[in-house]
């Protein structure tokens, strides 16, 4: 490679680096709204980091909250009661309650009510297992559908749902509270709530809420307020056009149910004549959430859906400690210097192609962190990019040893690069598929934590395999061509032949 191409790839390398560096690191305001969030101040998102990003804003922990169908109580709402009973002396009430929640039927932390969850008294019955199941996985499904980034969800003995939600989600108060409404969804019109009639679904044999709606979903318009926009179907549009005709000249509302839920309520000012109808909220995640709540009452809503409650909020602070985030990018830090040391001292100034290769390969990483909705910086991000960069010093150490042994056997460099780099292939590309099939085969199957895992992992080692092969070799052709003395660029060395006398 020519010493003009070797200089606009470096300096193109370089400033490629710096931009990426501003954009993967650096939050700043683009108006008086709107702000622009990098990739490192993503770690807000994880409920098991702790830090500081400035001095007025405080990164990491979460709130939770316990779901309980009907039937389920906590063992602490258990004694709580009972304790009452027993201190009034009630002798009577103590037995009533014993008997309501029976030990037989304890499981876990939690009780189950004896007329609701047996048959006998002594066993859950398969009936109850069914519906809880069914219940567990309606609320799971709609938070697995806000994909909220830092989320744990965990099933707590079998009978409740133990959900956790990031401090930065800010939605979190009414998606806790929306989120256990069960039952069927309806939609009635009237001057208010407890008078309104209900048009969808009619009273007839065999209407069903999905004969009148087609889906909910959100908009957000130019000024930033967000929206709930209802579709209709054809029949929905002609029994609202009808029941409306009159709107102009009567107050009139409308509400959309879960159960005896209100979920979404607006007035109606004139005559419903279009396919679809709007609903302004606070926020577009409250306008997501609704959303999800709402296409799922569409798809799931039964009339005979277990009821749910849900316990207070907590607050829990970040799982590693406040000083988490801060230990967590010295000890990456440590391990960047390491790679770093190792390189420059082994292969001297071939260091530096190993260096902008690396640069280019942890940005381009911490970009499409930023970029994939899903993804977002933890714990176990971190380490899966760590590994990562294991992999690519590895695949990039190989062909400089190849090299190495070639150049001391006699070969110019440029044939001594050319036969590593084929000898060391196919070593390189089948640690890489092994790799990448078994990370991405864990994040096929795996839970929330070791999936954001797997799947960085894999996009890393994906990455890795790009740059090993492909921008290392470029660096290194780029930056050799400066020197006359090839091998002392990268301290390789001939071996010493001594004469037979």
């Amino acid at each position: 490679m020519g010493k003009i191409r070797s200089a606009i790839c470096i300096a193109l390398s370089a400033l490629l680096i710096a931009a990426l560096c501003f954009f993967c690191t650096i939050s700043f305001k683009m108006n008086n709204i709107e702000s622009f969030h990098s990739a490192v101040r993503m770690t807000d998102a994880d409920i098991t980091l702790g830090g500081e990003i400035d001095e007025d804003y405080y990164v990491g922990g979460g709130y939770s909250a316990m779901y309980y169908p009907e039937g389920v109580i906590s063992a602490k709402d258990y004694e709580k009661e009972l304790s009452a009973y027993e201190a009034a002396e009630d002798t009577e009430k103590v037995d009533d309650y014993k008997k309501k929640y029976p030990e037989a039927l304890k499981s876990g932390g939690l009780y189950l009510e004896s007329e609701v969850a047996s048959e006998d008294g002594k066993t859950v019955s398969d009936s109850f297992k069914a519906k809880i199941e069914k219940t567990i996985k309606v609320v799971k499904e709609r938070y697995e559908a806000l994909h909220v980034d830092g989320m744990k969800l965990e099933v707590v003995s079998g009978y409740a749902l133990k959900v956790t939600l990031p401090r930065i989600y800010s939605a979190r108060s009414y998606a806790f509270q929306s989120m256990a409404y069960t039952g069927a969804l309806t939609v009635s019109l009237g001057s208010d709530e407890n008078s309104a009639e209900t048009v969808f679904p009619e009273n007839k044999k065999n209407a069903v809420i999905g004969d009148y709606l087609k889906s909910f979903s959100t908009r957000t318009a130019a000024d930033g307020t967000s929206y709930v926009v209802v579709s209709f179907t054809s029949l929905g549009k002609d029994i609202l056009e009808s029941k409306t005709e009159d709107a102009e000249n009567s107050s009139t509302n409308v509400f959309y149910k879960i159960g005896d839920n209100v979920v979404v309520q607006g007035k109606v000012d004139s005559q419903i004549d279009q396919p679809t109808m709007y609903f302004g909220t606070s926020s577009s995640e409250s306008a997501k959430a609704t959303c999800v709540l709402l296409n799922s009452a569409l798809e799931y809503g039964d009339a005979d859906d277990l009821t749910v409650s849900y316990g207070d909020m907590l607050k829990i602070p970040a799982t590693f400690g406040e000083n988490a985030l801060m230990l967590i990018y010295i000890a990456f830090a440590a391990a960047i210097l390491a790679m770093a040391i190792f390189f420059f001292v082994r292969y001297g100034l071939l260091g530096f192609a190993y260096l902008f290769t690396y640069l280019l390969f942890l940005f381009s990483m911490l970009l499409c962190i930023w970029a994939i909705p899903f993804l977002y910086m933890s714990v176990g991000t971190v380490l899966a990019l760590l590994l990562a960069s294991v992999v690519l010093a590895i695949s990039c150490a190989l062909p400089y040893e190849y090299a190495r042994k070639e150049y001391a056997l006699g070969r110019t460099m440029t044939s001594s690069v050319k036969s590593a780099y084929k000898k060391s292939f196919w070593h390189i590309f089948d640690l890489h598929v092994v790799l990448a099939a078994l990370a991405f085969i864990i994040y096929g199957i795996s839970l929330t934590g070791l999936a954001t895992f797997a799947f960085t992992f894999g996009l890393g080692v994906g990455f890795s395999a790009l740059c090993s092969l492909l921008v290392g070799r470029l660096q290194w052709a780029s930056m050799m061509s400066f020197t006359p003395k090839k091998g002392n660029f990268c301290r390789f060395k001939r071996e010493e032949v001594e004469d037979d006398d």
